[in-house]
């Protein structure tokens, strides 16, 4: 049987390594959200090159409604996926900060 000291260390000891499973959870996924924003970022400039690319014609203008259409899509898709992470992350947090009280 622990006393009264030990079974705080214990506590102490488990509340810790909580703490520091659910930080490396936020690091990953802050690093997730960086590698999203730079991923959306880089299909934009691809968007943005491809529509100077298009002719001041009939063709052109339907090209470059396709891509836009098309940017918008990744746009939102790449928006989801940093908003759910963003959400993990305010989670995570919340339970961090309750393990510390």
């Amino acid at each position: 049987m622990l006393g009264k000291g030990g079974q705080a260390f214990l506590d102490h000891r488990d509340r810790k390594s909580e703490v520091e499973s659910i930080d490396r959870s936020i690091e990953r996924l802050e690093r997730q959200k960086a590698r999203a924003k730079m991923n959306m970022d880089n299909a934009l400039i691809r968007y943005q090159r491809q529509k100077s690319n298009a002719n001041n014609n009939l063709a052109g203008a339907t090209w470059e409604g396709s891509l836009a259409q098309e940017a918008e899509v990744m746009r939102k898709r790449y928006q989801a996926e940093i908003d759910g992470v963003n959400r993990e992350i305010d989670h995570l947090r919340a339970e961090r900060r309750q393990i510390l009280q």
